[in-house]
């Protein structure tokens, strides 16, 4: 039932997928960027259900309060704490250690204002385990959710950073302002 409500909303909206969806991917982080708005958070659970991608959302732990738990975790979305991101890092890379598929969504940005200094744990993660890194845009102008094709991170991270930052740089946000920016 709530696929159902989830494509209609999509479809009424006019929103659409492009790019390649990685369907072969057993464990991978994807990073979602631009996060200017609440509804960013709606879009990426209807993008996880009509996708069949069986991902976690990564949420900050404040917003889960004893009256949103039950629904946060129905939709699969886990708890994140951005206050203590060197231990959240260490329960993930146990989650990643203890499945044989597993998958995160995570936006670097960490919140819903413009923040052009990324929390790169997510690259730290992905090069210690050998994991894919996908890149999804979340785009209001064409209002389109792309894909862009997975790749391993290198050892160089600022590279890595600037790279995805300037991919995203061309799809924007609902709010514009707070798009990702590039130097």
């Amino acid at each position: 039932m709530l696929k159902a409500v989830i494509a209609f909303w999509f479809r009424k909206k006019g929103w659409r997928f492009t790019g390649n969806l990685p369907k072969r991917l057993k464990k991978s982080i994807i990073i979602v960027a631009p996060n200017t708005s609440r509804q960013d958070f709606l879009l990426a659970v209807g993008v996880r259900k009509l996708s069949r991608f069986h991902a976690r959302i990564l949420l900050d732990k404040k917003y889960f309060s004893l009256l949103r738990q039950p629904f946060l975790k129905a939709l699969d979305v886990y708890p994140f704490d951005y206050d203590n991101s060197e231990s959240a890092w260490r329960d993930l890379l146990n989650s990643f250690a203890e499945r044989k598929k597993f998958c995160v969504v995570y936006s670097p940005e960490g919140n819903l204002k413009r923040n052009d200094d990324w929390d790169d744990g997510f690259h730290d993660l992905a090069l210690k385990l050998d994991l894919p890194i996908v890149m999804a845009a979340l785009d209001y102008r064409g209002k389109k959710v792309k894909f862009h094709n997975h790749f391993h991170p290198s050892n160089d991270k600022a590279r890595d950073i600037a790279y995805m930052k300037n991919w995203f740089y061309c799809h924007k946000g609902k709010y514009e302002a707070q798009d990702v920016f590039i130097e």
